[in-house]
C-alpha cells in the first residue's frame, strides 16, 4: 500500500512538471525585411554609396547586393543601412539580401540593377553655354534628365 501511494505521489509530481513545463513559450524575433535601395542602380565597377531601408535590421552579420558583400557597412537604425556597392561582372536586376544573427535573412529581389556605360550614354547633357561653340557637360544619375547622346556625343568628356 506504502509503495502504490508512493508512486501516486510521485506520478502527480511528474503531471504537474510536465504540464507547467509545456505551457512556457518563447516568441521568435521578428523577420528581417528589407524594401528598398536607394539609389536604386550604379555602373557595374560599383563604387556608389547607397541607403537598403526595411525593418528589424538588428545584429546584422551580413548585406549583399548581386552575392556580393556592401563594402563599409553601417547600421544606421533598426530601419536604415548605408554602405558602397560592390562591382559586378554582369548588369541586371539584383537581390539585396540583409542577414542578422537574430533575425534571419530578409530579401529584396531585383530592387538594385547594374547598367554597363553604354546604357548611361544617353545620362550626359549641356549644362551651361561657355561661349558659342563649347558646352559643359554633366554627368547624371541613370534614369534622370532627358538628354540624348547623339545630341552631345562629339562633347563627351
Amino acid at each position: 500500500m506504502a509503495l502504490s501511494r508512493a508512486l501516486a505521489i510521485v506520478g502527480s509530481g511528474l503531471a504537474a512538471v510536465v504540464g507547467t513545463g509545456c505551457k512556457d513559450s518563447v516568441t521568435p524575433s521578428a523577420p528581417i525585411t528589407v524594401t528598398a535601395v536607394s539609389p536604386a542602380r550604379d555602373l557595374l565597377g560599383g563604387g556608389s554609396s547607397v541607403t537598403v531601408t526595411g525593418t528589424n535590421f538588428i545584429n546584422v552579420i551580413s548585406v549583399t547586393i548581386g552575392g556580393s558583400e556592401l563594402g563599409n557597412r553601417t547600421v544606421v537604425s533598426a530601419t536604415q543601412i548605408t554602405g558602397v556597392t560592390p562591382a559586378v561582372t554582369s548588369p541586371g536586376a539584383k537581390d539585396v539580401v540583409v542577414t542578422s544573427s537574430s533575425h534571419g535573412s530578409g530579401t529584396c529581389r531585383g530592387c538594385f540593377t547594374y547598367t554597363s556605360l553604354g546604357v548611361l550614354a544617353n545620362c550626359w547633357r549641356p549644362v551651361s553655354v561657355i561661349h558659342a561653340h563649347s558646352r559643359v557637360l554633366a554627368r547624371l544619375t541613370a534614369g534622370e534628365g532627358t538628354g540624348k547622346a547623339s545630341s552631345v556625343s562629339a562633347q563627351q568628356p
